[in-house]
């Protein structure tokens, strides 16, 4: 085949391997500017041959617009786009031991909604140790005048803390930052749905920190 002819004992070098590329989409141009010609008024290009001097080769077979798209999608499939962080590696679903390393309060514009994003690093011996998970409690909308429900996710979070270290921890207030004083016990998850509620499939499922089952040590 085209571009892969090579000789005993030869290395193609990096330029030879280039014009090979490059030979390759210019036929393929050539091609499918034949093709795209022959398929309109043979009538009309019948009688230009006729009456007309012989065009030059290479202005006969000049790609069409098709073939030089082509090209120049052949000629950059070498592109490369950087994610915002690495991929993580999966965590089997279920528990786990963690600590908090970052409690920051965030406004979600699109759902008119704040909330608390959770930074949680697996602590365990095995492949999934120091593997960073996101986690999420919502606050309600920013305009809103009530105070945080009990029943909440950071309200049931914030109760394990107090039950756990009552002399540490107030009852009455969250200060976000004591969660980063402690070892949990969570539940990791695989995010099922995205944000339009569509199925996800299962080998591109993210995976976050649902719950805090309970509260295992204080930090040194």
């Amino acid at each position: 085949m085209l571009g892969s002819t090579s000789f005993p004992g030869s290395i193609p070098s990096l330029r030879e391997t280039i014009r090979r590329r490059e030979l390759v989409a210019k036929t393929l141009g050539h091609i499918l500017s034949y093709q795209s010609r022959s398929s309109k008024d043979f009538g009309a290009k019948h009688r230009r041959c006729v009456d007309e001097p012989e065009l030059d080769l290479e202005d006969r077979m000049k790609p069409t617009e098709e073939g030089e798209s082509l090209i120049e999608d052949i000629a950059s499939d070498g592109e490369v786009i950087h994610l915002e962080k690495p991929l993580p590696p999966k965590v089997s679903v279920g528990e786990h031991d963690a600590v908090c390393l970052y409690a920051r309060r965030v406004r979600l514009p699109k759902w008119d909604r704040e909330a608390v994003r959770f930074g949680f690093q697996i602590r365990e011996i095995g492949p999934a140790n120091e593997i960073v998970l996101n986690a999420y409690a919502n606050l309600g909308s920013p305009r809103s005048k009530l105070r945080l429900s009990l029943a909440s996710k950071l309200g049931r979070w914030w109760r394990t803390l107090a039950d756990f270290d009552p002399t540490n921890i107030r009852r009455d207030r969250i200060a976000l930052a004591k969660f980063k004083s402690y070892l949990f016990r969570v539940i990791v998850r695989d995010v099922e749905v995205d944000n339009r509620q569509q199925s996800i499939p299962v080998a591109g499922r993210a995976q976050v920190v649902a719950e805090i089952v309970a509260v295992i040590s204080r930090k040194g």
